[in-house]
């Protein structure tokens, strides 16, 4: 089945298409992770955009249709239609609602086309449920020295995938995040679900923005516990919460620091 992005440009699972006379472009050729050269990447984008720009319909593919064709289609769309490779991107999952998409991969084709990522900004904090029990002491302590970015849901929503929240934090050149959303669900399985699910893409997805030592000073200050060494591991004392963290590689190869923290159920 192809998933059309434009009217002539769309992705597929290889082995899903039939006879068409569509170009294909074959992904499959790519690895689905980081480590591919840009050459052959950028091959596939001027074939693809060349072949857009006369007329022609193009369908780029790969094993299953997720991350591989998706990124080059992206690429084709933000070299033919002149924009800019996260609008293009971006375009991409609302036409297809594939959220898949792994970075290193977008971070592979954006490379090919010659785009950088704008620097984050260190001092740029983004927190995730700003508005909640503990989101809004630590806003209001943090705003004295770093700039607060709390968006609503309506603006950010982590289950919305990687690439959303990997664009916001570009755009916002995000420089470190506090993970304290909550998923609001009605039974414990669809919470549990929701959480691990938020906290997958907020630990595993973002390269640059994420939640360092330095601010164990500022848990410790609001009630928090926690030890600024390599075993970095806040938990919460006071508020009766819980929280991970987990020290991850990430594309870039720089290891980070993500911190999340989940209210605990009280005792009867």
């Amino acid at each position: 089945m192809i998933r059309w992005i434009r009217e002539r440009l769309g992705t597929a699972p290889h082995d899903a298409l039939g006879e068409g006379t569509w170009l294909l472009l074959d992904a499959r050729h790519l690895v689905d992770k980081g480590g591919n050269p840009a050459e052959p990447i950028r091959k596939l984008i001027e074939e693809g955009t060349q072949a857009y720009r006369q007329g022609k319909s193009v369908v780029v593919a790969c094993d299953f249709g997720i991350s591989r064709s998706n990124a080059i289609a992206a690429g084709i769309l933000s070299l033919a239609e002149n924009k800019p490779y996260d609008r293009a991107v971006q375009e991409v999952v609302d036409a297809t609602a594939e959220r898949e998409i792994k970075l290193d991969l977008v971070e592979a084709v954006r490379l090919a086309l010659g785009e950088v990522r704008p620097q984050a900004d260190r001092r740029t904090v983004l927190v995730t449920g700003a508005t909640g029990f503990i989101g809004r002491y630590l806003v209001a302590r943090l705003q004295d020295t770093h700039r607060v970015v709390g968006p609503p849901k309506e603006v950010l929503n982590l289950q919305n995938g990687a690439v959303n929240l990997a664009n916001y934090c570009a755009r916002e050149s995000i420089g470190q995040i506090i993970h304290l959303a909550y998923p609001r669900e009605y039974t414990n399985v669809a919470a549990a679900a929701s959480s691990v699910m938020m906290l997958r893409w907020s630990i595993f997805t973002i390269g640059e923005a994420t939640l360092t030592a330095p601010f164990a000073g500022y848990l410790r200050s609001m009630g928090l516990a926690g030890n600024a060494r390599d075993s970095f591991k806040p938990f919460i004392k006071r508020s009766r919460a819980k929280t991970s963290s987990r020290r991850t590689d990430f594309a870039m190869g720089v290891p980070r620091w993500t911190c999340s923290m989940s209210p605990m159920p009280r005792k009867p």
